[in-house]
């Protein structure tokens, strides 16, 4: 693991918590951090290009006298902090109080962290399987040191480190693509054979891509594979269950308060739904969020019905905030993110769910970017590389197919969970942060959706 400078960034946070309570503020929260991302581009078994991003900043968060504030700054120009404290509460704050001065960008810990970003796997690894397919294969590499220290006026005071490394492939060919990822917090075992399985089976969607069909607008059952039904629980519950959502009283979340019914009386198994933050190498694990607050499971579905929501220090009181505020950087404030979304396993066969029947089904192995109105919860849902099982057992792969539909209604035709289970981690962006998150569920099929295809 790389070693950033955890413990001096804590002591920072600490002394301008200090300095805060000292200018007479209600509340203060200190977020304080030093991040070195590293992208290796890979393309066609030649090593691209590498690209180093060092920042290192503080968060300050104020409440005084019934007023939020949020400033942010490089550690280098920590001193413009006393002048935007000053202009807040009307009273001078000195700029010369000394302060712990951390080594954010020592050397050492970028040479290290660079060894360890360029030096696992050869671009050859990825290309060799997929050579001779007439793909080409593009190959990003993203390894994420972060260092952080957490303080607030009510004597929370958290620092540590989180490590993440993600390798994506993108194969295309003839106006088709595919793609394939990995996430963890060290590389696995036999690296070089990951590689060349997440190669090929980039490469192998891309081709199948090239064969798909436009089938126009339709209305049949759709089947997840494992994962991607956790993906589609995230967006049409996940995010209306996050306080800030909540709140919203145009929101579609009003109809997903605690108590809720989701699904019908059709599915043999209750729908359960965990926030978990503490998945082995899942995307959204942590110990504690970007506040300093402990972070522990949580159940948003149990048997159907809405059992919790997430929150962060500021849509919360304190004893009910239940450790989900997450931020993208030290440049924004903290909101209620979700962590890996979790479906329970279920008792269905997953190869009876995937049966047509009489109007066929659309089977979905990803899910896509998409939008969903947060007033009505209409949404909309790119799902590439999805193949059409005819009644008669025929597969077609559909070109461009979308999910269209209401988000209480979808989850409501929610009709079969299987005993398998599959998982992925994904970017998830709200409010214009993105941050990591796992996916994790067994095959499910929803009766009766709209999809369409180009």
């Amino acid at each position: 693991m790389i070693i950033l400078p955890t413990a001096s960034l804590g002591e920072l946070a600490c002394h301008w918590c200090r300095r805060c309570e000292q200018a007479g503020v209600d509340f203060t929260q200190v977020y304080v951090e030093s991040t070195v991302d590293i992208r290796v581009q890979d393309r066609d078994g030649v090593r691209h290009g590498v690209h180093l991003d060092l920042h290192a900043g503080i968060g300050l968060l104020v409440c005084h006298r019934g007023c939020w504030w949020y400033q942010a700054v490089p550690l280098s120009q920590s001193a413009l902090l006393a002048d935007w404290l000053s202009g807040v509460t009307g009273q001078s704050v000195a700029q010369s109080v000394s302060q712990p001065s951390p080594a954010v960008a020592d050397p050492a810990h970028v040479e290290q962290a660079m060894t360890v970003a360029t030096g696992v796997v050869e671009p050859a690894a990825y290309w060799q399987p997929v050579a001779a397919l007439g793909v080409s294969l593009s190959v990003l590499a993203d390894t994420t040191y972060r260092a952080y220290g957490v303080s607030d006026s009510t004597g929370r005071s958290v620092y540590g480190q989180r490590v993440g490394l993600r390798r994506r492939c993108l194969a295309g060919g003839g106006g088709a693509t595919g793609s394939a990822r990995w996430f963890g917090s060290t590389e696995p075992v036999g690296a070089a054979e990951v590689a060349a399985r997440l190669a090929e089976q980039a490469a192998q969607q891309a081709i199948a891509a090239g064969r798909s069909r436009s089938l126009g607008t339709r209305k049949t059952p759709v089947v997840t594979a494992p994962g991607v039904g956790a993906a589609l629980v995230h967006e049409l519950i996940g995010h209306a269950l996050e306080a800030d959502n909540l709140a919203n009283p145009d929101g579609y979340g009003q109809r997903l308060r605690t108590g809720t019914g989701l699904t019908s009386d059709g599915l043999t198994s209750g729908l359960n739904v965990v926030d978990d933050p503490a998945v082995p190498d899942g995307y959204g694990s942590l110990d504690h969020d970007d506040e300093g607050v402990a972070a522990s499971p949580i159940q948003l579905v149990r048997q159907g019905v809405v059992t919790g929501r997430l929150s962060s220090l500021r849509t919360a009181s304190d004893e009910h905030c239940n450790g989900r505020g997450r931020r993208a950087s030290y440049r924004v404030p903290a909101i209620p993110r979700t962590t890996n979304t979790v479906v329970g396993l279920g008792p269905d066969d997953p190869r009876q769910l995937a049966e047509p029947g009489s109007t066929g089904l659309l089977y979905v192995p990803s899910l896509g970017a998409g939008r969903i109105d947060h007033r009505r919860g209409e949404f909309s849902f790119l799902a590439p590389d999805s193949v059409y099982l005819t009644p008669g057992g025929d597969r077609i792969p559909v070109r461009d197919a979308t999910l269209r539909g209401n988000a209480v209604d979808t989850i409501g035709r929610l009709s079969g969970i299987a005993a398998d289970a599959g998982g992925d981690n994904v970017t998830c962006t709200k409010q214009g942060q993105p941050v990591g998150i796992g996916l994790f569920s067994p095959t499910m099929r929803f009766e009766d959706l709209a999809w369409s295809s180009s």
